[in-house]
């Protein structure tokens, strides 16, 4: 994938496995707010547009 970090990683896979933006920032310990902004940066890194879904990306992943 396009040099994501361990914890991006780590989001990606909660989001292919279904979970929302809050399940996922208590999982990994951060704040709604820093999960909004991890998904900001995915959405750069993988080259999607802003409302662009991740998780159908990474389904072809």
């Amino acid at each position: 994938m396009h040099n994501v970090s361990l914890r991006e990683s780590i989001v990606c896979l909660f989001i292919k496995l279904g979970y929302d933006t809050r399940e996922i920032a208590r999982r990994v310990g951060i704040s709604t707010r820093g999960m909004e902004s991890i998904r900001y940066r995915l959405h750069k890194k993988i080259g999607r547009g802003k409302h662009e879904s991740i998780k159908m990306y990474l389904a072809g992943v």
